[in-house]
């Protein structure tokens, strides 16, 4: 087994955001976004776990997203 001597690391984490493809995406503050410029601005602000939220229900949409964002090294939850 290696040994990791790095110590504490802080990730910020973000567990409940509202998204482009969310019923309620923040009174139409993702008007015009893509989904590379929320991932864009996710890994600006080093993000490095995310809660998508949508209170009713998720589409292929919002799961493909969700892979967007994995494959960006974002872990990402369903929320």
């Amino acid at each position: 087994m290696t040994k990791i001597n790095r110590g504490s690391e802080w990730l910020k984490w973000d567990l409940h955001v509202h998204f482009p493809y969310s019923i309620i995406s923040g009174n139409a503050s993702y008007n015009n976004v893509t989904d590379d410029d929320f991932i864009k601005k996710l890994c600006e602000e080093k993000i490095s776990v995310i809660g998508l939220t949508n209170y009713f229900k998720f589409t292929e949409e919002d799961y493909k997203l969700a892979e967007k964002l994995r494959n960006h090294g974002i872990s990402t939850f369903m929320n």
